[in-house]
C-alpha cells in the first residue's frame, strides 16, 4: 500500500513568508523563521516557546545534530548561534564575514563545523570549538553566482553547494583546506537546494528547471541516476530526503512525496496548500514533514501508511 500524505495542522503563524523550518532533537520542537524577521520556536503541536525578532529577513534556520545549538542566517549578512542553557535557547555568537545576504547553513554531522553560503558567490567554513568560541577555517569562492544552498554529507567531511550558476559542487577537507573535488552540471537552471539520502550514498538536487536529480556515489564521484521530471508545475524551493523518500517543496503550492519503485521515481502523494511551499523538512521520527508557506503558514503534514 502506497504512503499518503495527510495535513495535521496548519497555522498562519507568522505575518510574512516562512522562508525555513527546521526539526529540533526528537521531534520535540520546531524552529521556523520568515520575512518578518523572527525565529520562532514551537512545540510538535504547533503552541509557542519562544521568539526572537531580528532587523532583516531571517533566511534560514537548522539545529545542530548535538541538540544543543542551533543557527540562523539573514539577509544582513550575519550568521548567529543559539545555544541551549538551563532548558532554552539563548543568543550566544554572532558570525561576520559575508558581503551580502546569506542564504543557507548547515551543520556537520558532529557539530563540529558549519557552512554558510550566500549571495556574495562564497560558501564559509567555520568550526565551532569545544570551549565555546566559532572562526573561519575556510572561504571558498567556486561559484560564479549566488550559492542558493549548502549540505553536509550524514557522516563523511564532504560539503555539498548548489548555485544559480545551475552547478552542484563537492568539497572536501584536505589538510586544513577545503578544495572543490568534483562539479556536477546538467541542471537548465537555478538550482535551488540539495539534501542527502540518509546513508550518504546518494545525493537530490532540484530547482527552477522543475527536475530533481538523483546523484549517486560510484568510484567516490558522484554521477546520475535519475532526472525525474514531469512531476512538478513549477520551482522546486525545498527538498528533504528521509528515510521514507523525498519530499518537496513547490512554487506550485504543493508539497510531495516521492519514491522509488522498481528502479523508477514516482511520486506517490501529493497535497496543495494556499501558496508557495518555500521550506519541507522530515521529522526525526520519519512520520510527519513540516513546511514553511508564502502567505505565513506552518505545515504540518503525516505519513500514513
Amino acid at each position: 500500500m502506497e504512503a499518503k500524505l495527510k495535513i495535521a495542522k496548519s497555522e498562519v503563524l507568522h505575518k510574512d513568508r516562512v522562508w525555513s523550518v527546521s526539526w529540533g532533537h526528537k521531534d520535540g520542537i520546531i524552529a521556523s523563521t520568515s520575512g518578518d524577521c523572527s525565529l520562532k520556536l514551537w512545540d510538535k503541536s504547533l503552541s509557542p516557546l519562544d521568539s526572537f525578532v531580528h532587523d532583516r529577513t531571517v533566511r534560514r534556520v537548522k539545529f545542530a545534530p548535538d541538540g544543543k545549538q542551533l543557527a540562523i542566517c539573514s539577509f544582513n549578512g550575519k550568521v548567529l548561534i543559539y545555544k541551549l542553557e538551563n532548558g532554552v535557547f539563548e543568543e550566544y555568537a554572532e558570525l561576520e564575514g559575508h558581503e551580502s545576504e546569506v542564504k543557507s547553513i548547515s551543520w556537520s554531522a558532529d557539530s563540529s563545523l558549519l557552512a554558510t553560503c550566500g549571495r556574495d558567490k562564497s560558501v564559509w567554513v567555520w568550526e565551532c570549538w569545544e570551549d565555546g568560541d566559532y572562526e573561519c577555517a575556510g572561504v571558498i569562492t567556486s561559484h560564479s553566482a549566488d550559492v542558493k544552498d549548502i549540505c553536509f554529507h550524514p557522516y563523511d567531511c564532504i560539503l555539498v553547494s548548489v548555485s544559480y550558476d545551475m552547478t552542484v559542487k563537492l568539497f572536501k577537507e584536505f589538510d586544513g583546506e577545503w578544495d572543490c573535488i568534483q562539479t556536477l552540471t546538467g541542471h537548465t537552471d537555478t538550482v535551488w537546494c540539495a539534501s542527502w539520502r540518509p546513508d550518504g550514498a546518494k545525493l537530490a538536487t532540484a530547482g527552477s528547471d522543475l527536475c530533481v536529480r538523483v546523484l549517486a556515489f560510484t568510484n567516490g564521484k558522484l554521477e546520475l541516476e535519475a532526472n525525474i521530471q514531469g512531476i512538478h508545475d513549477r520551482t522546486i524551493y525545498s527538498v528533504d530526503w528521509g528515510e521514507k523518500g523525498i519530499v518537496t517543496g513547490c512554487a506550485d503550492n504543493k508539497i510531495r512525496l516521492l519514491q522509488e519503485s522498481e528502479g523508477a521515481w514516482i511520486c506517490v502523494d501529493s497535497i496543495a496548500v494556499m501558496s508557495d511551499v518555500n521550506s519541507v523538512a522530515w521529522s526525526k521520527s520519519g512520520q510527519q514533514i513540516a513546511a514553511g508557506t508564502d502567505d505565513g503558514d506552518l505545515v504540518l503534514v503525516d505519513l500514513v501508511e
